[in-house]
């Protein structure tokens, strides 16, 4: 029997390829809110505890709201959502009626989490409306999920030197090494099935670069996660955790890979 992370990879990958080419816009903008406010209210779940509570419902109407301006592409809506999060944030705790001792932590960790989960999943929605955005879409998935299964593999084989022990004690060097040489033959992949022939190597550099991006975010979710005590930020994908757990390296990607197509590379 294949262990679940495989079973659960055999699964979510046919339907992420069924949503990225053959889901309408719509289609695809509902599944990313869902999964993306799933992922906030995990990110929420991860920073609470007795005697510190966030405004979890606040947050998750405006993180839907956030990213229904994205997906209209109304900058102004964008901004203006995060403004008046920020300010409504600040006028419900002040008449809580709650104690004032954690209410600058209150506060921020609640803001933070709109920023890093529906705000950094709105670059997909970004990606989306460029020209040959499913294509691209695919190739980020492609190159920085095929530098978490090879670090994941090779580091579980042959890892011996741990990484960054106080963030993540599972990772090592060779399981990161081995990451990035799977991301540069993704992206090598990627640029031949789905885009001219010119530029290959480029591509293959490129694929490596959102792979090492890629492990920068998984590394951050990690401190996430030791911050809070627990090893999942949640147990949505079997073998695989939560959204976060599985999204970490592409939210760090995916607005990555976006500037740099808007600044003339790839």
């Amino acid at each position: 029997m294949p262990p679940k992370r495989v079973m659960t990879a055999f699964v979510g990958l046919p339907v992420l390829a069924l949503l990225i080419f053959f889901s309408d816009s719509f289609v695809f903008f509902l599944a990313l809110l869902v999964t993306a406010l799933i992922g906030q209210n995990e990110f929420y779940h991860l920073q609470e505890s007795d005697g510190f509570r966030l405004q979890k419902f606040h947050g998750l109407l405006m993180g839907a709201l956030l990213l229904s301006g994205f997906y209209t592409g109304n900058g102004a809506w964008v901004s203006g959502v995060l403004v008046l999060f920020v300010l409504l944030a600040m006028v419900f705790r002040t008449f809580s009626g709650r104690e004032v001792g954690q209410a600058v932590r209150e506060i921020s960790v609640t803001c933070f989490g709109l920023f890093y989960v529906p705000y950094l999943f709105g670059y997909l929605l970004l990606l989306r409306g460029l020209e040959d955005g499913r294509a691209w879409i695919f190739f980020l998935f492609l190159t920085v999920w095929a530098g978490d299964t090879g670090a994941y593999y090779i580091g579980t084989r042959y890892g011996k030197r741990k990484l960054f022990p106080k963030v993540s004690p599972k990772k090592t060097l060779e399981g990161s090494a081995g990451g990035l040489f799977c991301s540069l033959m993704a992206g090598g992949l990627g640029k031949f099935f789905f885009f001219s022939p010119e530029g290959l190597v480029t591509m293959a550099l490129l694929g490596t670069g959102l792979g090492l991006i890629g492990q920068v975010g998984d590394l951050a979710e990690s401190i996430l996660k030791r911050s809070s005590g627990l090893k999942d930020s949640g147990v949505l994908f079997p073998g695989h955790g939560g959204v976060l757990d599985r999204f970490d390296s592409i939210l760090f990607a995916a607005p990555a890979l976006y500037y740099l197509l808007q600044s003339g590379i790839g």
